[in-house]
């Protein structure tokens, strides 16, 4: 659908907008200019044995109903305890367009017939085991992490953990259950702890 499509296009010019906002913030904890990170290469997973008209689908899920919703959860996690002013202010702009990317994710799989959407459910426990476990281990909490750190909206590991996992629980499962997609897989790993240290 066409706003879903211009929704997209604005999402990429967000993630461009947010990569200089962080060089923001950064530079100002740095006390001088930082130069922009180094891109990174996409590499977006195969999935393999899907046609190709799944294999978009399983990017949307992967990418807006799966990293984006988890994303906003984290930030919201930041912003619970941060006090900076400048941080907050970054973060809540973050979270603002993390949102509506993920509500993109969900108005697509939305928008399809049921039995497209119900193709995704083979598929949900092994995306959901690595997209949280991407969460977990590539974002790490410094081990010296501290209330400073916290105050400037760094979380500590037992919130930032916990919240990741309740995302999945409290809000893409609901979701995605009622769009009619099979998710008991995803409950029994998440009711066994949610291990991401070896494949479900």
């Amino acid at each position: 659908a066409a706003p879903l499509c211009a929704l997209a296009h604005r999402a990429v010019d967000d993630e461009l907008r947010h990569t200089e906002l962080s060089r923001l913030v950064a530079s100002h904890f740095a006390g001088r200019a930082l130069a922009p990170a180094p891109r990174l290469v996409l590499e977006p997973p195969r999935h393999k044995g899907a046609s190709p008209a799944l294999r978009d689908t399983l990017y949307v899920v992967g990418q807006c109903v799966l990293n984006e919703t988890t994303a906003g959860v984290f930030l919201e996690s930041c912003l619970e305890v941060a006090e900076g002013e400048l941080a907050r202010a970054a973060l809540r702009e973050l979270l603002s367009d993390e949102i509506e990317h993920g509500r993109l994710g969900w108005a697509y799989l939305a928008s399809l017939p049921v039995d497209e959407r119900r193709a995704v459910s083979p598929w949900l426990l092994p995306m959901a085991f690595l997209n949280l476990r991407q969460w977990r281990y590539e974002t790490p909490v410094d081990e010296r992490h501290t209330d400073g750190l916290a105050r400037h909206g760094a979380p500590p590991a037992e919130l930032l953990h916990g919240a990741l996992v309740d995302a999945l629980r409290t809000l893409i499962v609901p979701g995605l259950k009622e769009l009619e997609i099979e998710t008991a897989p995803v409950e029994e790993w998440l009711d066994s702890g949610a291990d991401t240290t070896k494949s479900p």
